[in-house]
């Protein structure tokens, strides 16, 4: 069974920066799919607050999340 996976870039960031990622999760035999789909969710600075409601078994991986204090991340 293959893995789907989701790349949410930070605010600066955007599809050509992740490319690399995207293209090397591919090779790794992952299948790159938006969020709402996805198994894992890998996330970096302000896309952590573009998550999706998360579902059971979901992984989520944030990377540098921005941190303000007294606010969760998840819920922004």
């Amino acid at each position: 069974m293959t893995q789907k996976v989701a790349v949410i870039p930070g605010l600066f960031a955007g599809k050509y920066t992740t490319r690399p990622l995207r293209k090397a999760l591919e090779r790794a035999g992952y299948k790159v799919v938006p969020s709402a789909q996805a198994d894992i969710i890998l996330t970096h600075s302000a896309g952590c607050f573009e998550l999706p409601a998360p579902r059971k078994g979901q992984v989520v991986v944030m990377v540098d999340p921005p941190y303000w204090p007294g606010r969760s991340s998840w819920n922004a």
